[in-house]
């Protein structure tokens, strides 16, 4: 699994949260800021969402399901989430993974039928031919598929 921890050191303008109380202190954050009050657009980007529901993380996962409830339909908020297939079928009882689903947005780095759902794409004969190669994937925009290449980024290499 790919990690953002690699980024912790860089100049990359984020906020890197890894520990379960400080996800839980940065949604409580997120949902006592009134809209009117923030300045800037949010992202909130989930490397690992199997994880969250990990013996130990269910204060997390709870508060990740008001956000999603919350900010689901939000232009100030945006979610993200990567995962495992097998491990996000069995949490699709959340709010949190219903409204990932039914946004109908994401990327999809295979073809199968099984990945596609879950990015609101139904499979057709023009993803099917599509070469998938190290990098290429299906991005999905409300459930239009776009075939996308995703550049390889050098992680030793200096944000600016």
């Amino acid at each position: 699994r790919n990690s953002l921890d690699r980024l912790t050191n860089t100049n990359c303008p984020i906020n890197i949260l890894s520990a379960p109380d400080q996800i839980i202190n940065a949604c409580k954050q997120l949902l006592e800021t009134p809209d009117e009050q923030r300045t800037k657009p949010s992202l909130l980007l989930i490397d690992d969402i199997g994880a969250a529901t990990n013996p130990g993380n269910e204060e997390m996962f709870q508060h990740l399901n008001l956000i999603s409830s919350r900010f689901g339909s939000s232009n100030s908020t945006f979610i993200f989430a990567a995962g495992i297939r097998e491990e996000m079928q069995s949490m699709l009882n959340s709010q949190f993974l219903r409204t990932l689903k039914t946004g109908r947005n994401g990327l999809a780095f295979s073809k199968d039928p099984s990945d596609l759902d879950w990015v609101g794409v139904p499979p057709n004969i023009a993803i099917r031919k599509t070469q998938m190669m190290l990098g290429r994937g299906i991005f999905s925009h409300r459930g239009t598929p776009t075939v996308v290449q995703v550049p390889y980024i050098d992680m030793n290499a200096r944000f600016r």
